[in-house]
């Protein structure tokens, strides 16, 4: 039946209509049920997703298609809206009455990833894709308090708009040569189309959108602004969820329609070289914890270029590793920010100083957490790193990796100024203890759990997602 290749997607617009019918109940109403509804809403998600994991088809005309790895990256999508939704109950930046509106637009957003994983024609990918912007864009500015929300979400919006147009006009370009919208039928004709360098300039047009999703140079301006102007919960929506939506967007476009040329491949090498090395060193003098966050998420995407540069499913399972790794550590330590920035969502480093003392559990998930983004073994980020610049080195990249090693040194600088922090700094006066209820313990433990197992036993992990990533 359609509708049971469909599930994710039902499941979240029915999430969707739950959360707009919250706006219309009473105060005292939504702030009993809200976040339990969400909860479990969030967990039937993710196991409708787990249950389509072999559901393989084409519906809405064949615009729509569904195979291993959509749903595995809906899976993904829908495992870590889960995650988020785990640290929304306590928001104090955002008001009481807009917190309906906060799960909405999270539900619409994520939706639209959804949409954008399986979308097999040009216009639907585009639609989705302006579906999950304009529901970020809405996120954005719903914390109260300062001016630099709406700074930061104007900003958003700019950005955004200018990506999309140039998201269009690339898909123009490709419709003008191909003649058609479906993408597998221009993957049929690419051997004509590579002839023509107005294919090969749409292609990369089209890729702007999911580029600046990824927060890669040079369309990565807007992230420190947003990131410290949002809520911290939207923050870390922005850096994992919609991250992972652009890198499956990205591997399908560069694995049915990449011109393999050597244009195209010296675009990827220096985009990929200028994200790390910028996001590294901007990211070595913030102070604003949510900022250094953001140079890293740029350089992160650094990272996940070099992957995409073998243009082989290996190179496409190491990104896919890589990203689930990175949802995973950028999570854990989103986590914890959100946990100290319950008095100021937009804390300084030294606001984790003697974190250990108030809180061991916190610090040693934020230790883990900086420790994989650092790429330190035997952690998950160093693993999927190795996978990266393997890929890219079985191609001859070997001044990527160079320079990718090169910038996971100097990340250590400022990884470790906020462990210093949190393990060898001291608080004046009585520090309060930082009581961790039952839920952050237990997402706590996986996490640090996740992280090490996946950089010990990558094997089946990387198995797995081999089997997805071959269309």
């Amino acid at each position: 039946m359609t509708s049971s290749l469909f599930l994710p997607e039902i499941f979240m617009m029915i999430i969707a209509t739950v959360f707009f019918l919250f706006i219309f109940l009473k105060e005292e109403t939504v702030k009993k049920y809200l976040y339990p509804c969400s909860l479990i809403l969030g967990a039937i998600t993710m196991i409708a997703s787990f249950f389509s994991l072999s559901q393989k088809g084409l519906i809405f005309f064949n615009t729509y298609e569904i195979n291993a790895f959509s749903q595995s990256f809906k899976l993904i999508l829908a495992a870590s809206l889960f995650l988020i939704v785990t640290i929304s109950d306590r928001t104090p930046s955002l008001n009481a009455e807009v917190k309906p509106e906060f799960f909405l637009f999270l539900s619409t957003a994520t939706l639209a990833m959804m949409m954008l994983t399986s979308a097999a024609e040009l216009i639907t990918l585009f639609i989705a894709l302006e579906l999950a912007s304009t529901s970020q864009y809405i996120l954005v500015p719903l914390r109260r308090g300062k001016l630099l929300n709406a700074e930061s979400g104007i900003k958003y919006l700019l950005f955004g708009a200018a990506a999309s147009a140039l998201t269009l006009y690339g898909l123009s370009f490709i419709f003008g040569t191909a003649q058609t919208t479906f993408i597998r039928d221009i993957a049929t004709r690419l051997p004509d189309l590579l002839h023509q360098p107005i294919f090969g300039v749409g292609f990369f047009l089209t890729s702007v959108g999911f580029l600046f999703k990824l927060a890669a140079f040079p369309f990565h301006f807007w992230a420190p602004d947003v990131y410290e102007g949002a809520a911290t919960q939207v923050t870390a929506f922005i850096a994992t969820t919609s991250k992972a939506a652009a890198v499956a967007v990205l591997i399908k476009l560069i694995y049915l329609l990449s011109p393999s040329s050597d244009t195209f491949t010296s675009v990827l090498v220096l985009l990929s070289l200028l994200s790390m090395s910028l996001g590294n060193l901007a990211a070595m003098i913030q102070k604003d914890m949510k900022r250094m966050l953001a140079y890293s998420s740029i350089a992160q995407a650094g990272y996940l270029l070099a992957g995409l540069l073998s243009q082989s499913p290996e190179g496409y399972a190491a990104v896919v590793f890589y990203i689930i790794s990175y949802l995973i550590m950028n999570f854990s330590a989103f986590m914890v920010l959100a946990r100290i920035a319950e008095s100021d969502d937009n804390p300084q480093i030294k606001n984790f100083t003697g974190l250990a003392d108030r809180s061991p559990l916190l610090a040693l998930t934020l230790l883990i957490s900086l420790l994989s983004l650092a790429g330190i073994p035997p952690l998950a980020g160093f693993t999927g790193k190795w996978f990266l610049f393997s890929a890219a080195m079985a191609k001859g990249h070997w001044l990527v990796v160079l320079i990718g090693v090169i910038n996971s040194v100097i990340s250590l600088y400022y990884y470790l100024m906020v462990i210093k922090e949190a393990y060898l700094g001291k608080v004046e006066g009585n520090a309060n203890t930082l009581v961790v209820d039952i839920k952050t313990r237990l997402i706590s433990y996986a996490a640090i759990i996740s992280l090490v197992i996946m950089g010990v036993f990558p094997t089946p992990l990387i198995h797995w997602i081999e089997g997805m990533v071959r269309f």
